[in-house]
């Protein structure tokens, strides 16, 4: 039996940090590192979700499962809809399961939590989600974190072979 598998289909549409924000971080007054920049806050803010598990960005996702038997807490932070399920390829209609969205507040649930009803059909189960906070609601904490890796990655160009 294969494990669950967690996998992105849409990357955030914008990042927790902007360019301006990390240009005026890193003090970079040019034009001419833009497209590295970007690179970076992408990859600061990729490792930033590593650490804390949490999608630091809205973005959709499939979790797959080899079955579900049960309630399935959707290990995405937060998870805040549900776009569908499919069993074995095939729809599930909305009426054979359930599901508790997460919150971004700290009030809120932790996990979404999908629940199969009667009737739900055996088999490799894909359900799948949006998750991640809107840009705006990124703990201010996690920005600054964010802020400084990129200038700590922005620092170590010349060591890497870069500029």
């Amino acid at each position: 039996m294969t494990a669950m598998t967690i996998r992105q289909l849409t990357p955030p549409e914008s990042e927790p940090v902007t360019l301006e924000q990390a240009k005026g971080f890193v003090r970079v007054d040019t034009d001419a590192d833009d497209a590295l920049l970007s690179l970076l806050i992408t990859a600061a803010r990729q490792e930033a979700e590593a650490i804390t598990g949490r999608a630091l960005g809205e973005s959709t996702w499939a979790v797959s499962l080899p079955s579900l038997s049960g309630m399935l807490e959707v290990p995405l932070v937060p998870c805040t809809e549900l776009v569908g399920a499919a069993v074995d390829g095939m729809a599930v209609k909305p009426e054979q399961y359930g599901f508790v969205p997460s919150g971004v507040e700290l009030r809120e649930p932790v996990r979404a939590v999908f629940t199969p009803g009667p009737g739900f059909p055996q088999g490799e189960t894909v359900v799948t989600g949006g998750a991640g906070y809107p840009a705006e609601r990124v703990p201010e904490p996690v920005r600054q974190w964010v802020r400084v890796r990129v200038g700590g990655l922005d620092g170590q160009r010349g060591s890497l072979g870069g500029g």
